[in-house]
This record gives structure tokens, C-alpha cells and sequence, in this order.
């Protein structure tokens, strides 16, 4: 299995990559009024509206500076399809890499999280509100 890993301050988040439809340069989203933390805005991707969220403030850790390295990781929720993840950096790894990684990751807190998990209804909520506003 393929997995995508973003390192956010001192923990490395592991995502399947089967939750993951692309991973984009990091491009500023439009703010929206009305969006709330931790939803930075919308882009748009292949002609859709996507909702953009900061995995740094979602996870309640300190960001880094936005860089060339910053990507958003466009990802499928069978709720609220596709939406954003903005993180630092993003790399891949496949299940044998993803063990060592894991056993080499040197004080760092390595978590493995669902799509579902990151966007739970809280979020997905605020999401749908966000985008009702850009269609009145």
C-alpha cells in the first residue's frame, strides 16, 4: 500500500494513498467570509469548488512558514467530495518504507489517520456552510 506522509512541527501524519486523489503545489486559497478555523478557503481543482483546510491548525500544532515545499493534498470524503488539506510538505512511502520510517522517526509522534478522521462532521458542517455562501 502507498501511503502519504506530511510532517507538521514534531509529528509525521500517514495517510493511505487511496484516500488521496492528488497532491498539488500549494497554491493561496480564497478566503471565504464566513469560513472558520481551521478552513483557510476554497480553490478551485479540475472546475470544482474545494474547500481548504490547514492541517497544522486542525491539529492544533505550530505551522511552518508557507514555502515552495507547501502542497495541498486534494483528498476524497464520500460526504463532501474532494476537499483540501493544506500541509508543509508532502512524500511517499510504501508499506516496507512506512515501517522504517516509523521506527526511525527520532522523538517524532507518528500517526496514522483516516480521511474521515481529519474531516469529522465538525468540520464537514462548517464546510458545507462555507460553500453555501459562495452559491446564495
Amino acid at each position: 500500500m502507498l501511503w502519504i506522509l506530511a510532517e507538521v512541527d514534531q509529528e509525521i501524519l500517514a495517510i493511505r494513498g487511496t484516500e488521496v486523489l492528488e497532491v498539488v503545489p500549494a497554491i493561496a486559497p480564497k478566503e471565504i467570509m464566513g469560513s472558520v478555523h481551521p478552513w483557510l478557503g476554497v480553490i478551485r481543482f479540475r472546475g470544482l469548488i474545494v474547500p481548504v483546510m490547514d492541517l497544522a491548525k486542525r491539529m492544533e500544532l505550530s505551522g511552518t512558514p508557507d514555502s515552495m515545499r507547501h502542497r495541498i493534498l486534494i483528498v476524497k470524503n464520500e460526504k463532501l467530495s474532494p476537499l483540501g488539506l493544506y500541509v508543509p510538505s508532502a512524500s511517499t512511502s510504501s508499506d516496507e518504507e512506512f515501517s522504517q520510517e516509523a521506527d526511525k522517526s527520532r522523538g517524532k509522534i507518528f500517526r496514522q489517520m483516516t480521511v474521515e478522521e481529519i474531516f469529522s462532521d465538525r468540520y464537514l458542517h462548517s464546510a458545507r456552510e462555507m460553500l453555501r455562501g459562495l452559491t446564495t
